[in-house]
């Protein structure tokens, strides 16, 4: 109610109470009964005090409305004021005044409408500054305001930290408290990788790769060469307790993957490992009869198959097939060792040694001499096979 509306409203009660006691324009009076006794009340000063009384109610409102209004000014200055320390801080920051800037983003931090912000790039600020004690504080401050807003900035800080300072178990004790939801977010997605990285958990990231190739943070073929990094890592940790169920890791891997040379490889020494030189066998060779890999050839020539002339047979094959090589020769000679035939295995080794010799290809040779009972000849090879390893070495 405006100031003009109260005036005419108290100089018309005025007017009336002045013509109600007018004789010709009396208006009466009231008669209220309380406990027996009898009030008469003019009616026209009834009026005066019910206006009064509306006007003073009037002004009370008024009062209160003018409190709010400047507790509500006060609450705006202040998060105006802390939006302004912000806003000041990240310039004293990329300035360098890193200690200038940290004071201003925590100043009023807590009257902000997103004190989290604030509380992060003062943490930002303390771990430049090697302070990590204060950046520790500020981040679980952070992590407090935004874990009941599910804003997973502050929660990603403390594990990028974590990680950098190697304190891995911490960070995969925290990562497993975190709903799924956070965890299938973009930046926490990449830290997981990191982080597995770090602690040999390549499970993990083959478990991540459909989420991983979601992102755009990463090509195809670096993806590709992740998944099959991680399953030969997988592979070579050995941790299989039986043959079963290395085969059944090995069938969980993509078509895509299996067909690689490299993890072929790592498999068909798993299975050597496993005595499963049979199965070995047959994975190389459909491999080998595809397309020449030399580490491949090698692992095939090492094997001790119990029917070393069908090995000769596809190494004979392989030979039609890609040309004569070195590494076909010392293949051929480690299977004609293991089915004694000591003549052709030596007419093999010749081969490899005329060309490029080894130190391995100098031991064996030494051995088929010396099954044939040319025992100088297989001082003499061992010998040679013996300084040209410590040649190496050099």
């Amino acid at each position: 109610m405006s100031l003009k509306l109260i005036l005419v409203l108290f100089f018309g009660l005025m007017g009336v109470i002045i013509l109600s006691n007018w004789p010709p324009f009396s208006a009466g009076s009231l008669s209220f009964a309380i406990d027996g006794y009898k009030i008469n009340v003019d009616l026209g000063f009834f009026s005066f005090l019910m206006i009064m009384v509306f006007i003073l109610f009037h002004l009370f409102l008024n009062l209160i409305n003018l409190f709010l209004n400047t507790f509500q000014f006060r609450i705006i200055r202040l998060k105006e004021k802390a939006s302004y320390n912000l806003s000041l801080g990240l310039i004293y920051k990329g300035l360098g005044d890193l200690k200038r800037a940290e004071r201003l983003f925590i100043n009023k931090a807590t009257h902000s409408e997103l004190p989290e912000a604030h509380f992060i790039a003062a943490a930002e600020v303390a771990h430049q500054r090697n302070d990590n004690l204060s950046r520790d504080n500020y981040i679980e401050k952070a992590f407090g305001l935004s874990a009941s807003k599910k804003l997973p900035i502050a929660i990603i800080k403390k594990l990028e930290w974590m990680v950098e300072e190697g304190k891995l178990d911490s960070a995969v004790q925290i990562l497993s408290t975190l709903p799924l939801k956070i965890k299938k977010q973009k930046k926490m997605l990449v830290l997981q990788k990191v982080l597995y990285e770090k602690t040999g958990d390549f499970d993990k990231i083959l478990n991540m790769l459909p989420d991983l190739k979601r992102l755009d943070e990463f090509n195809n073929n670096y993806l590709k060469q992740l998944e099959l990094s991680c399953a030969i890592n997988v592979l070579v940790s050995g941790c299989f307790t039986d043959i079963a169920s290395l085969r059944k890791k090995w069938l969980s891997f993509s078509k895509d993957i299996r067909q690689k040379p490299p993890i072929i490889a790592v498999y068909a020494k798993s299975l050597l490992k496993n005595d499963a030189s049979s199965e070995a066998e047959k994975i190389l060779k459909r491999c080998l009869d595809d397309s020449m890999d030399i580490q491949l050839l090698e692992i095939y020539g090492s094997i001790p198959s119990e029917k070393p002339k069908r090995m000769l047979r596809a190494i004979q094959y392989w030979t039609t097939k890609y040309g004569e090589s070195l590494e076909l020769e010392m293949a051929a000679a480690q299977q004609c060792i293991f089915a004694t035939m000591w003549g052709k295995a030596k007419n093999h080794l010749l081969k490899v040694i005329e060309n490029s010799p080894t130190p391995v290809a100098l031991k064996l040779i030494a051995d088929v001499e010396e099954r044939l009972g040319n025992h100088g000849v297989s001082l003499v090879r061992r010998r040679q096979g013996l300084e040209l390893a410590a040649k190496e070495k050099r």
